[in-house]
């Protein structure tokens, strides 16, 4: 589906079942939160966006001229009802290394769960696992999606990185932290009894590198 169809099919759905379809948005990054698409879509719909410390991506999106924007609870045990659907942000700050501007995302039914780890390709501690469990009351966590490829940002636009490493050496530490990611993501889906684990890429603004000529490698 391109962008075209997908816009006027959230806009048509939206408009007829307004009460009950949203968008959510788990935080800031531009690969997750793309201002030139969000101004196409209806300024009424409803938008669900975890409850961060700091207002940064709630003033985003409102200034945008979204009028239904609503937080998603991020206290431990605690969740936002959205029609069937009950909605929990558990924030990323259980690591050193990660801020609290980002968020691992559940979105539970009577029947089925999604779990969405965003860029939280980490290993979950077993409180935020004991949480996540806890809010499933039992159902199966049948999806887990997880950022796996570091985006373009970490090491690529780095040059005190890149700029000490030959490009061997570079290109280990790429695929070594992609194969990290990508395994800790999947240890979490496991933990969490999965059926389905879902690995995606993030788009950034970086990407127009690749068209360069030569092209700038990125993988």
């Amino acid at each position: 589906m391109n962008e075209e169809l997908l816009v006027a099919f959230i806009n048509n759905y939206s408009s007829v079942n307004n009460k009950n379809f949203a968008v959510l948005i788990s935080h800031g990054h531009d690969d997750h939160c793309d201002n030139n698409f969000l101004k196409k879509l209806s300024p009424d719909i409803n938008f669900f966006i975890p409850k961060y410390n700091n207002i940064g991506v709630i003033k985003r999106i409102s200034s945008l001229g979204f009028k239904n924007i609503n937080e998603i609870s991020s206290s431990p045990n605690t969740s936002t009802q959205f029609g069937p659907f009950k909605l929990t942000a558990s924030l990323a700050n259980f690591r050193e290394d990660y801020n609290d501007d980002n968020a691992v995302v559940g979105i539970f039914a009577d029947d089925y769960s999604f779990i969405h780890a965003n860029d939280c390709s980490v290993p979950f501690p077993e409180v935020i696992l004991d949480e996540l469990r806890s809010n499933a009351q039992g159902a199966k966590i049948k999806y887990f999606a997880s950022q796996t490829n570091r985006a373009n940002c970490w090491p690529h636009q780095y040059p005190q990185i890149r700029n000490n490493l030959s490009k061997t050496e570079f290109e280990k530490l790429v695929l070594g932290s992609i194969k990290k990611t990508i395994q800790s993501a999947i240890t979490n889906a496991h933990h969490l009894g999965s059926d389905f684990f879902i690995s995606y890429g993030g788009y950034t603004a970086a990407l127009p590198l690749l068209y360069q000529n030569p092209p700038i490698s990125q993988f």
